[in-house]
């Protein structure tokens, strides 16, 4: 072989990768590829034997130089940037993009003149690039050569007629030279104008300004232009800079607002707090409830506004300047709407700010003390006159139509419409849009079902919520009581007499902050408290016919949120925090029903930190109850038996198993559990008894055959399994066992055959057959043959105690090894389809079924298939689902690039994995020598010459054994050595084009999964064992890479007794051998480019 040619497509590969992790983003991983590369390359020298080969390897070297500058630049290190991307320039000259990167990263440093030179060199090889031409001519402008940038602008224009960017650059070079008529000026205004909102959009601020001082300069009086630099000020926190931008962007754009200012700046009148006036609040009774009520109007006569807006505040000024800008932009005069700002007693007032750019408008009311957030919209209500009253947050805000659209359809609209509401947006922090409500779609008008859709909870946020004043009058203001939720209530209180007005346009904005549910805020427990209270009030008055409804799917729905409330506080390690939000819960909903999720809720792995500290046993006091208000429920004491059984109570276990089936005997899951409790006791006629019984009971095709059996009055035979002739077939550059042709292929083949190995383990065969019992569909369509690998004693009597008449019992004479078992039972199916199932693994309802109708309708190119699963452990519990949901989420069919993932690692597990017999006589059965990765190794093979069909769903489980990958395993070297010959293996046979990519990830990740475990020895005492299998993964990859990680993890802790057997072995060798320079300490190879 060639090697020059092997260095140089490794390197193409490497570099590759490299690409591909720096456009994700895995900065440290692209970086560690490129200098891989370079290293290889710099060892391998540049010559190679033809012209070809000297430009590939000229073109290698030169990109991955490229690739580590224009990371460094990403990263700030300019210097270093300016030092690859220089080399890879002289490395390789005609490349475009190096010049075009050199001439950005030094216009970027000011270093003008050589971006110049830059630019020049990648138009010189690239003369119809118009980015490049707009680049130099923003260089050249910037050093005052305003023709020549100007002829640059128009020549990138000539190429590129669309390019905004140069089209802007070009009005701001003829706007220095006096170039610009008015129109012109306007036009280019309104670009700048929109590039800057596009900066803006992405965070770049600083763009974005530049942009709009711009736009200024040629049009002083765009008042959209200021409102922008207004956000900008204020996200940076220079609020008098956002209130004069604010300030002079309204002016400009809302001539009602620049009338208001320009009067009261003429008016001359000194500006003072207000404080809030004393407000006789009387009360009013709904249902069987107290609400805090407002009188009428005072001076109705008088001519009122139709709009009255209050904004609540209280020491937050983050955002507040652009949630008045928000609403002052649409102000339309004192005759349509007054504007109230309530500062529930902040700890610095903040009129100064409101003042700044709402004097002569907004009427600012100060608390004496805090009243609390429903208190301090009271107030604001109470001191209203406007028809329609709109609450708004400081930190939330209107878009451009809210009041005017509103305003349009109420006017017009029935008096029965108490209330309105619009489309609405949240936003984070950062102005950002992460999520959109339209309740209707874009059906406007009445809401329709509206009280049982608010009734059950709340899908409005309030800065997109109107309520007609009279209504208020009428049915009250906000309970004070409901910290959280008595904007919630109030929008019920309404729905239950008025009729509320949808407005589908998006007009609102709600800022959703990332600490506005907390642990310590659900731990108060006052959040669930006050929905459990919102509940309890609006059952009272919600009309008779649809309370009870209403109500019950509002602690349902309710209850479930709690449930993921206290995933918050157990993730932090809090358990009596998440036990007190469940408690909660439960006074929400203490129904059976409710009772029954919640103990399927505590059988997840996340709620196993509970039960461990023995929460359990009070939620089995809560369960108790619960059955006796629901005795008839089988749902209750089936998971009530779960928990038991998880617990070790198996007595109780099993009582409330059979209490279940008397209930519901046709519930499969159920003989399940309590056939695993029976041999967790070691009662093997039981287990017997009770898989037995549920598979006649719901299996007739089960039923059918063991009736037949039993009255054939046959004596049982065990099989010696038969010869088995003993073939090769040549994959790459390896011998597999081959699979002979189905004997008699003529006649009659079911569609599947199951092949269940077996050797010495009885602990879950039972569970394991019974699980595909129930599924059997007959004989014409499934064959299920046990394969025992000389078990001591013979499993025959076992297996046959519920497999008698439909299984068949093969015994080899003496063990032949797994691998061989599994050819073995594939060599004597009859099957178009084979499964392998382990004896401790077992499969869920529905995986024959699901699978074969979708093989059925599958192209002949498919040769397996798989689907998701479960892992589970020795008790039975599940404790994590199948990778295979991650690569494929649940997109069914042929998956796409299957091949080069199931050629790095292997996401599949044996149980969920099926394969064409046709398949196996082509490529061949599992290679024995495997012993780890055998079925890694064979779903390569198969993938290399055949589509692979995914199935969605959890179809089967895979138990985990705590004693599977033991210390003793790890040190055998037995796993890495495995995992290596399966990767060198494949590579004699992977496709030329995937295969040194493939490989070298394979290589890669393995080290690092084998890494990561070298700690499982060490823990054990067994440092030698480590030792050796530290070795072992030196054979799977040496890259220095590899190395370096290598090092890093022997200056761990975990690692001190490893690296002090190293240490002295090293100091054992004779010093002939050892160089002077040896340090002391371990360190990290050098790599042949410095950093």
């Amino acid at each position: 072989m060639n090697t020059k040619i092997t260095s140089t497509s490794n390197v193409k590969s490497l570099i590759e990768m490299a690409i591909k992790k720096h456009q994700s983003g895995q900065l440290d991983e692209a970086k560690s590829l490129y200098k891989q590369a370079l290293q290889i390359q710099s060892e391998c020298g540049g010559e190679s034997d033809s012209l070809e080969g000297k430009d590939q390897i000229q073109s290698n070297y030169s990109e991955a130089l490229y690739g580590i500058g224009m990371l460094a630049q990403q990263t700030g290190k300019f210097l270093e940037a300016e030092k690859f991307l220089s080399q890879a320039a002289q490395v390789q000259p005609d490349s475009v993009k190096t010049w075009f990167s050199l001439g950005n990263l030094r216009q970027g440093q000011g270093q003008l003149p050589e971006a110049e030179l830059a630019y020049k060199q990648a138009i010189a090889l690239r003369p119809d690039a118009a980015p490049i031409y707009n680049n130099l001519g923003y260089t050249l402008q910037e050093q005052g050569k305003l023709d020549e940038a100007v002829a640059c602008y128009q020549k990138a224009l000539e190429v590129q007629p669309n390019c905004i960017e140069a089209d802007v650059n070009l009005g701001n070079a003829l706007q220095i030279q006096g170039k610009l008529s008015p129109d012109k000026q306007a036009h280019y205004a309104q670009l700048n104008y929109k590039l800057g909102f596009g900066r803006k959009n992405a965070g770049d601020l600083k763009t974005a300004e530049a942009y709009w001082q711009k736009a200024l300069e040629l049009n002083p009086n765009y008042g959209e232009v200021y409102m922008g630099l207004g956000e900008i000020y204020q996200t940076q926190k220079q609020l008098n800079e956002a209130a004069a931008a604010f300030r002079q962007g309204l002016k400009l754009i809302n001539p009602h607002y620049a009338k208001a200012v320009e009067a009261s700046d003429e008016a001359k009148i000194p500006q003072q707090v207000t404080i809030t006036p004393l407000i006789p609040l009387r009360e009013i009774i709904v249902g069987n409830h107290r609400f805090p009520a407002i009188p009428s109007v005072a001076d109705s006569t008088d001519k009122r506004p139709f709009w009255s807006v209050v904004v609540t505040v209280y020491n937050r000024i983050d955002y507040l300047l652009e949630c008045l800008a928000s609403v002052l932009a649409q102000w339309q005069g004192k005759e349509q709407m007054e504007i109230i700002v309530m500062d529930d007693a902040s700890r610095t007032s903040v009129f100064e700010l409101v003042n700044s750019i709402g004097q002569g408008i907004i009427h600012y009311y100060r608390n004496p003390q805090n009243l609390g957030l429903p208190g301090n919209w009271n107030a604001g209500v109470a001191l209203t006159r406007g028809r329609w009253v709109h609450l708004l947050h400081d930190d939330d805000y209107i878009l451009p139509g809210f009041y005017s659209r509103l305003q349009e359809s109420l006017e017009a609209c029935l008096d029965s419409v108490g209330a309105a509401f619009t489309g609405y947006q949240n936003i984070n922090e950062k102005g950002e849009v992460i999520f959109r409500q339209q309740v209707y779609g874009e059906q406007r008008g009445i809401a329709k079902n509206w009280l049982q859709r608010i009734g059950v909870s709340n899908s409005l946020n309030m800065p997109a919520v109107v309520i007609r004043r009279e209504v208020h009058e009428q049915l009250g203001l906000y309970h004070p009581e409901l910290t959280y939720t008595s904007d919630w209530e109030v929008y019920k209180r309404i729905a239950a007499v008025y009729d509320w007005w949808y407005e589908p346009e998006i007009l609102a904005r709600y800022r959703q902050h990332a600490n506005n549910v907390t642990s310590e805020l659900l731990l108060t427990g006052k959040q669930m408290l006050s929905i459990r209270r919102a509940i309890e009030i609006s059952e009272s008055y919600f009309p008779t016919e649809q309370s009870a409804e209403i109500t019950a799917k509002s602690r349902s729905h309710h209850f479930l949120s709690c449930l993921q409330f206290a995933l918050i506080p157990l993730r932090a390690g809090n358990l009596a925090g998440a036990w007190q939000v469940l408690e909660e819960a439960l006074k929400i909903d203490c129904s059976s029903k409710a009772v029954a999720k919640l103990f399927s809720w505590l059988t997840r792995e996340e709620a196993t930190p509970l039960q461990e500290a023995g929460y359990i046993q009070t939620a089995l006091t809560y369960y108790r109850q619960a059955i006796a208000l629901r005795p008839d429920l089988q749902e209750i004491y089936y998971n009530l038996g779960k928990i038991l059984q998880e617990h070790g109570e198996w007595e109780e276990a099993i009582a409330s198993y059979h209490q279940a089936l008397k209930l519901n005997p046709q519930n499969w899951e159920i003989y399940t559990h309590l056939g695993q409790v029976y041999q967790a006791q070691n009662k093997i006629a039981e287990a017997i008894s009770v898989y037995r019984q549920g598979l006649t009971l719901l299996n007739p095709h089960y039923a059918k055959a063991v009736a037949a059996y039993q009255n054939a009055e046959t004596t049982p035979e065990m099989l010696i399994t038969p010869p088995i002739s003993q073939g090769e077939v040549t994959i790459g550059a390896y011998q597999f066992p081959a699979i002979p042709r189905v004997a008699d292929p003529e006649k009659p083949r079911p569609f599947w055959t199951v092949v269940i190995p077996v050797y010495n383990r009885t602990d879950y065969l039972l569970e394991s057959l019974a699980s595909v019992l129930i599924q059997w569909p007959g004989a014409e369509q499934m064959e299920i043959l046990v394969m025992d690998n000389a078990s001591t004693p013979p499993l025959f009597d076992l297996a046959n105690s519920i497999g008698g008449g439909v299984i068949r019992y093969y015994r080899h004479p003496q063990n032949i090894g797994g691998e061989s078992n599994h050819n073995a039972g594939i060599s004597l199916s009859r099957g178009h389809w084979i499964h392998v199932l382990h004896d401790d693994d077992c499969v869920l309802p529905g995986f024959y079924t699901q699978l074969q109708q979708s093989l059925q309708e599958s192209p002949d190119s498919v040769g397996a298939a798989f689907t998701n699963f479960e892992y589970f452990n020795e008790e039975g519990k599940i404790i994590a689902k199948g990778e295979v949901i991650s690569w494929f989420k649940n997109h069914k069919g042929i998956p796409r690039n299957f091949l080069p993932r199931i050629g790095v690692t292997c996401p599949l597990q044996v149980p969920a994995v099926v394969i064409r017999r046709l398949t196996h006589e082509q490529i061949g059965g599992y290679y024995p020598q495997l012993i780890c990765a055998s079925e890694w190794e064979l779903y390569k093979r198969i993938a290399v010459s055949y589509d692979w069909w995914y199935e969605p769903g959890s179809l089967a489980r895979y138990r985990v054994h705590s004693h599977r990958l033991t210390a003793d395993d790890l040190s055998s070297g037995i796993l890495a050595t495995s995992i290596r010959q399966g990767i060198e293996i494949s590579e004699s046979y992977l496709p030329a084009m995937y295969r040194a990519e493939i490989t070298t990830q394979a290589r890669s990740y393995n080290f690092n999964y084998c890494l990561t475990r070298m700690a499982i020895p060490l823990k054990a005492g067994n440092v030698t064992g480590a030792l050796h299998m530290l070795q072992e993964i030196l054979k799977l990859d040496r890259s220095p890479q590899a190395l370096a990680k290598l090092f890093t993890w022997l200056t761990q802790d975990e690692a001190a007794p490893l690296r002090d057997e190293i240490a002295t072995k090293l100091f054992a060798i004779s010093g002939e051998n050892i160089s002077d320079s040896i340090p002391t300490q371990l360190k990290p190879p050098q790599t042949a480019i410095a950093p």
